[in-house]
């Protein structure tokens, strides 16, 4: 499913699964409910376990292209752990998801230096 163009979520856990071993990030125990989140070159993968074996869908993966210039996809995924937290969800896990993400999106600038990208804005402010 995409939610915006540069922001995908991920439902089949096959594939998240998958993604998670080949990245060697596969959780270590499965008793707790957990997050990680890592890069796939300038992708921000950010994959939610939930413990309760009663639910038919355990994982859960968010993937924001090219997250450094994708200010608002990134803010669009703030947004989604936000509700979860409103809504009362998981509350602790997704308050320690929102505060990662979080950092990560205020290191932005710092990733885009690092990559030598620049936002749309910054682009267009050089041509006037």
């Amino acid at each position: 499913m995409t939610i915006r163009p540069t922001l995908n979520i991920i439902n089949n856990e096959v594939k998240i699964i998958d993604c998670l071993v080949d990245r060697g990030e596969m959780l270590k125990n499965f008793d707790k409910n957990q997050y990680k989140t890592f890069f796939i070159g300038e992708d921000l993968h950010f994959v939610i376990f939930y413990a309760d074996q009663n639910l038919t869908q355990r994982f859960k993966m968010f993937v924001v292209e090219d997250f450094c210039v994708n200010e608002e996809a990134m803010i669009a995924l703030l947004c989604a752990i936000d509700e979860q937290i409103k809504e009362e969800n998981h509350t602790d896990l997704m308050r320690d998801a929102y505060n990662k993400i979080l950092d990560i999106f205020y290191m932005s600038e710092t990733f885009r230096a690092l990559m030598g990208k620049k936002l749309k804005v910054e682009e267009e402010e050089e041509i006037f």
